[in-house]
């Protein structure tokens, strides 16, 4: 939780039941002030999220530094052989990553993570129509749906407060990833001035430029029908998001 100059709190976590809390104890807080709320989430197809997951789970491993410590330990005097090094460091990590996402931890990683957020900001906010229309109406609408919840927040009465939920008068935006370009742009519209949009820092592949060709071959493949099976696992909230994205 972080207090802005302008005065604006900010919650960032990747919990809804850490979101859940934080904004009970804010209403606690600051009971029974009108208050101006957005939560903002992300949608992502798999086939590019789940890359980018695995280089954010080993950002901190051996993986980028083995491919580094190869390159540093090979002297190339032509083209070739430098392809030649990029060819093995692609091949070294798309066998880490075929490794990881087919691997328990990396299939309850992905699991956990696709249903602890979205599923149950979208059961909060009652967007009934499902995952998929919620895809469908962001790609066409310049990246990014709004929906309003079901309790405008008006009530003040003690008694109703204890039983009101902590996101009522709260918006839901949700943005799409794959159209991050447009994100300055939705921002300015839908909170002028309440959000200073910065874009973030480097991407995956230049914070290891060695295993970029592996990191972009990955996104390029998609997931075979194996492999996400593999990763479902018969859970409902995952294959609700794969299907949302045509993958199942």
């Amino acid at each position: 939780i972080s207090t802005c100059k302008n005065q604006n709190m900010v919650i960032r976590t990747h919990n809804f039941d850490e979101a859940t809390r934080a904004m009970k104890q804010y209403n606690n807080r600051n009971a029974p002030t009108k208050k101006n709320c957005l939560v903002v989430t992300a949608i992502r197809n798999p086939s590019s999220w789940i890359p980018s997951l695995f280089m954010e789970k080993h950002n901190s491993n051996d993986l980028c530094k083995h491919t580094n410590n190869n390159n540093n330990n090979t002297t190339t005097t032509t083209t070739a052989n430098n392809n030649d090094n990029d060819m093995g460091d692609a091949q070294h990590f798309l066998q880490a990553y075929h490794d990881w996402h087919q691997s328990e931890e990396g299939g309850s990683t992905i699991r956990t993570i696709s249903q602890c957020v979205l599923s149950p900001l979208l059961k909060e906010f009652s967007v009934s129509h499902g995952l998929r229309r919620v895809v469908e109406i962001a790609k066409n609408n310049r990246g990014f749906c709004r929906f309003h919840h079901d309790d405008d927040g008006s009530s003040s009465s003690t008694s109703s407060s204890n039983n009101r939920s902590p996101f009522a008068g709260c918006s839901l935006l949700v943005l799409n990833m794959d159209q991050s370009n447009e994100w300055p742009w939705i921002l300015s519209k839908v909170a002028p001035g309440g959000i200073d949009f910065q874009s973030g820092g480097p991407s995956r592949d230049e914070l290891c430029p060695s295993i970029s060709r592996g990191y972009k071959a990955a996104k390029k493949r998609g997931l075979t029908p194996d492999q996400i099976d593999t990763i479902v696992h018969s859970d409902p909230n995952v294959q609700a998001y794969f299907e949302a994205y045509g993958l199942i």
